[in-house]
């Protein structure tokens, strides 16, 4: 198997026993932590530009709601609003709000929590999330407290070699694709690229969706690639295909 885990280790993707301790005190979130989380979505909010909804409610939610949190988890913080009052095609409202959601990253890529990056979201509240702990800011409680994960039957042995070897497909295809001159074969391997892409993200939200949620392997596997910057990779690729597809030199 090739070394190509480098920044991260499987044992890294092991929950723990115990909530992050500099985030969680007794099960209650920091209280300095709350109030600056309560600012930064106020200021999220704002960019939004959407006046006649008001959100429902701020939670925190993912790895660091939950025992499975790493050095390479963010604090996910999604504000919950009904996306069917800002707009009757809920899809646009999706894309709309995704898009915000991007700019922000892209305009505070240093903001952190102890070292951990702030993610802000816009959650449908007809579609909740399935997260194993959700926490409200707003009432500052536990709306869906987090349960000890047991790992005993995750083959993280297996996760580790399936991990590798997409790392390997990834490598080989962005290598073709930067030294390949033919325009065709380029389409062939980005389309490739992006067909593994989809098929990873479809992995993640059918494993989701299994008892194991979390500690299911494509969960662990998508964790893996995106903290080794796989994920970014293939994106990456793919885009400056785009580019020298629709170029006039």
């Amino acid at each position: 198997m090739l070394e190509n885990l480098e920044r991260t280790e499987i044992e890294d993707f092991k929950p723990k026993n115990e909530l992050n301790p500099d985030i969680w005190h007794n099960d209650m979130l920091d209280s300095r932590v709350r109030l600056k989380l309560m600012d930064l979505a106020d200021d999220f909010i704002d960019t939004l530009d959407i006046r006649w909804v008001k959100p429902e409610d701020v939670i925190i939610t993912g790895s660091m709601a939950n025992y499975n949190w790493n050095d390479f988890s963010d604090v996910d913080v999604h504000v919950v609003m009904d996306y069917s009052k800002v707009y009757k095609d809920k899809g646009f409202v999706k894309s709309y709000f995704d898009a915000k959601k991007d700019l922000w990253k892209d305009e505070h890529p240093r903001l952190k929590v102890f070292g951990f990056p702030v993610e802000m979201y816009v959650e449908d509240s007809k579609n909740p999330s399935k997260a194993g702990g959700v926490y409200s800011l707003n009432k500052n409680e536990w709306l869906k407290k987090p349960e000890e994960m047991d790992a005993e039957d995750v083959d993280y042995d297996k996760i580790e070699r399936k991990a590798v070897d997409i790392m390997d497909d990834v490598d080989t295809l962005t290598g073709k694709l930067k030294t390949e001159k033919d325009l065709k074969k380029c389409e062939t391997i980005s389309n490739k690229l992006e067909k593994l892409f989809d098929k990873l993200k479809s992995e993640r939200k059918k494993a989701l969706n299994t008892k194991e949620r979390e500690l299911s392997p494509w969960n662990i596997i998508w964790k893996v690639l995106r903290a080794e910057g796989y994920l970014d990779k293939i994106i990456n690729a793919v885009n400056r295909n785009y580019d020298k597809q629709n170029s006039i030199n």
